[in-house]
């Protein structure tokens, strides 16, 4: 069946009962035909023999009804027969044009970071920082997202990095150049192949004056961000007090599950492969202050975890809001949620906490060597209860301003004349409080309301006790 083709006919033309399709040839324009579905539905292609080797008729599709019309249709097919006439195959070069649409889609930035993503940061490296790793990739590089991983240049990084860095965050500049150093030499790698080479080859990091980050919380700062936790959310707060009791990694207990706190109040992480092996996240028993504050917290259905996300099922997300808010809060203006690890290691060695033991609550290795006692397994559990108990009668003792103002006007020897014996007198009173507070029990309560409440008839200048 052949005619002429008019507008009302395109819009008349339908498949006969029982048709899966039907084809109009158009006599008004050579190799067009109007294709009308069972459905319906109506397409406008172009036939004609094609001049390559193989020859043979082809078919292309070139549009549709009503989006384009019957006087649109014939020009686009003398265009389509116009590149015949030239040698040329349409239909392939459609064919290759959406190859090629096709595979820059499958390279490009966004992509392939989702797929570092899933088959490096989590696959193979199991780095529990990987979600931190892809979200910083895909919002600091969102003019990337849909060019090709190749295409960008060392010229652009260094434009990139640079622009955060002058921007006043010069720490983090260095951070996502240290991200997409490790993320572009995944993609040069000769089994992954997204990349010939790495475009940060040569390229240096934007900030050089970097310091080592040793910051430690003073007793009147652990205060400041214990008293901060009641002006956050409930779960906010209950994190920020977990994290100044425990030092863990703020993404291991942002994960914390009801499941995982034992009825001896230790706490063991349900997923053990989930951290790097070289980021432990040890079995701990919990002080007792933080033992209340986890149990009291309400459980929310079909969530398992103890500090709740806003979504369901998920848990609290540590970031860099939450560190801003808590920074509010506080007024500690530098508060990062790292250094709470330092602070920990910090105040046990100080509290003279035997070193493996303070390693071991902190998550590191015992050390081997003459001058560190080394634990069996049930000897070293112990001594970590002993330093878990240490710390949180520190902190609960640091978290009451006038009290600790006295014990620690008293440990300074603020009572005592100059003189050597200032000296001598200042390192018993340390050694006794150290004593007191891993001991626990009433000697150290009755030491502590001693020193917070003395005698009336007590005199001005303390004597230790015996």
């Amino acid at each position: 069946m052949s005619e002429v083709l008019t507008p009302a006919k395109v819009k008349k033309a339908k498949a006969a009962p029982g048709q899966t399709r039907i084809d109009f040839p158009d006599d008004g324009q050579k190799g067009l035909v109007l294709r009308v579905g069972a459905s319906g539905k109506k397409s406008w292609s172009v036939t004609y023999r094609a001049r390559d080797a193989r020859g043979g008729m082809r078919r292309m599709t070139i549009g549709e009804f009503p989006e384009m019309t019957l006087k649109a249709a014939r020009t686009e097919a003398q265009a389509v027969l116009g590149r015949v006439a030239s040698g040329k195959d349409p239909q392939a070069e459609k064919l290759a044009a959406r190859h090629a649409a096709k595979q820059a889609a499958a390279d490009n930035f966004a992509t392939v970071v989702e797929d570092y993503y899933r088959r490096y940061q989590i696959g193979k490296a199991r780095n529990s920082s990987a979600g931190q790793v892809r979200d910083t990739l895909l919002n600091k590089c969102e003019a990337w997202h849909a060019r090709p991983v190749d295409s960008i240049t060392p010229a652009e990084i260094g434009a990139l990095v640079e622009g955060i860095r002058d921007s006043g965050h010069p720490y983090g500049a260095n951070l996502l150049f240290s991200y997409l150093r490790h993320f572009f030499r995944w993609c040069a790698q000769r089994d992954v192949g997204y990349a010939a080479e790495s475009p940060m080859e040569g390229l240096q990091p934007p900030f050089a004056d970097v310091k080592p980050r040793d910051r430690w919380y003073s007793p009147e700062e652990i205060a400041a961000l214990w008293h901060a936790a009641s002006k956050l959310g409930v779960y906010e707060g209950a994190f920020l007090r977990v994290l100044l009791l425990t030092g863990k990694r703020k993404s291991a207990l942002a994960k914390m599950r009801h499941d995982d706190i034992g009825s001896d109040g230790w706490w063991r992480m349900g997923d053990a492969t989930a951290p790097r092996a070289k980021k432990l996240n040890l079995p701990i028993p919990l002080p007792t202050p933080a033992l209340k504050i986890v149990r009291g917290l309400p459980k929310i259905d079909k969530n398992p975890f103890l500090f709740v996300g806003r979504g369901e099922g998920v848990h609290l997300s540590p970031t860099t809001k939450l560190q801003k808010k808590i920074q509010v809060a506080s007024g500690v203006e530098d508060f990062y949620f790292h250094a709470v690890r330092d602070t920990l290691a910090t105040h046990l060695r100080n509290l003279r906490v035997p070193g493996n033991a303070a390693r071991r609550y902190t998550d590191h290795a015992q050390t081997r060597d003459a001058h560190e006692i080394f634990y069996t397994h049930d000897e070293l559990n112990l001594a970590t209860e002993d330093a878990a108990d240490t710390w949180g009668r520190f902190v609960r003792l640091v978290a009451r301003p006038r009290v600790w103002a006295k014990i620690s006007a008293f440990l300074e020897c603020e009572d005592v004349a100059e003189g050597d014996d200032r000296r001598e007198v200042r390192r018993a009173r340390n050694r006794e409080f150290c004593q007191l507070i891993q001991g626990g029990g009433k000697k150290w309560t009755a030491w502590v309301r001693g020193i917070a409440r003395p005698a009336p008839e007590a005199t001005k200048v303390m004597k230790l006790r015996p």
